[in-house]
């Protein structure tokens, strides 16, 4: 793992302890989430796209294509 974290940061041209491995994309975006909610206020927005798995939005989320459709008002 350590030489596998070495050479993605060589690649990446960071330093290896900005390298983060996971178990899933899931725990890791949701473990990212409780590290920003300190940050967060009311009415703080997320831009998240169609692309990210459901389960990484909040059930609240609004998806909205900006060139076809409008906000739904979330």
């Amino acid at each position: 793992m350590d030489a596998g974290r070495a050479r993605l940061a060589e690649y990446l041209d960071v330093p290896a302890e900005e390298i983060h491995f996971g178990p899933s994309t899931s725990q890791n975006t949701c473990m990212l989430a409780q590290a920003f909610r300190a940050l967060l206020e009311p009415g703080d927005e997320v831009i998240v796209t169609n692309q990210d798995h459901e389960a990484n939005a909040p059930r609240a989320a609004c998806w909205w294509a900006p060139e076809t459709s409008t906000p739904c008002g979330c």
